[in-house]
């Protein structure tokens, strides 16, 4: 009972260390996408 809980607790914390890194990725690509964006239209 206690593997199966602590088992559980780790997959929940590394779900969430997942898509914390997932979204701060998402961000810095849509931050150098605007920057980009920008550049090319500033031309």
């Amino acid at each position: 009972m206690y593997a199966a809980v602590m088992d559980n607790t780790i997959t929940a914390v590394f779900l969430c260390l997942s898509m914390n890194v997932y979204a701060h990725a998402t961000r810095e690509v849509k931050k150098k996408s605007a920057k980009l964006l920008d550049m090319v239209v500033g031309q």
